[in-house]
């Protein structure tokens, strides 16, 4: 992979070039799309196998959320912050390490690995005989046999992602909720190694 470092601008002017909305909204989208074949088994498991489906949930979650944890600790980017030029640095513009990609991917890892246990135990809870018909039958199927609190964890995740949007459009530096959390910042960087 790419590796990456600031750009000639920082060395010049001690400055960093903040990362807005758009290039980020673009690095998930992109990062949606390289995960997009773990939706699709998903999805497709679901009506095809009811055992398959429970025991891979939450091995496809982690495997989701390792893509990310993973990607920042070793690059500081992700593919999709690659493809966007823009990179993770601590906010003194030091590449991050474990800790701080730990600290950033907190939220949303225990936020999405929970939705995923809610969603597991509704799978062990519908009968086998009602695990006919299309994903689309199932899935509502699903959503009702959810413990009620698992509703709040829908809240909460909402919640948190319109607060690190806000977060994001109104701070001089684009900083997040997350990268408060981990004393990060994501910059434009040139795609020339470390």
């Amino acid at each position: 992979m790419v590796g990456y470092r600031l750009g000639k601008r920082r060395a010049e002017h001690g400055e960093l070039w903040y990362a807005g909305f758009w290039p980020r909204l673009g690095a998930t989208l992109i990062d949606g799309l390289v995960l997009a074949p773990i939706t699709v088994l998903q999805f497709w498991l679901l009506p095809h196998s009811r055992t398959g489906s429970i025991a891979l949930q939450i091995p496809l979650s982690l495997v989701a959320i390792s893509y990310e944890v993973i990607l920042l600790a070793r690059y500081g980017q992700t593919v999709g912050k690659m493809a966007m030029r823009v990179a993770v640095f601590r906010v003194n513009g030091d590449n991050i390490g474990w800790r701080e990609v730990a600290l950033r991917c907190s939220v949303d890892s225990v936020l999405g690995l929970a939705g995923s246990i809610t969603y597991v135990y509704a799978m062990t809870r519908l009968p086998a005989t009602n695990w006919n018909g299309g994903w689309l039958a199932i899935s509502t199927s699903l959503l009702a046999l959810q413990p009620r609190w698992s509703r709040w964890l829908n809240h909460a995740l909402n919640a948190w992602t319109l607060s690190e949007l806000i977060t994001l459009l109104f701070n001089r530096r684009r900083r997040a909720l997350h990268d408060f959390i981990a004393g990060t910042v994501v910059v434009r960087v040139s795609d020339q190694t470390r």
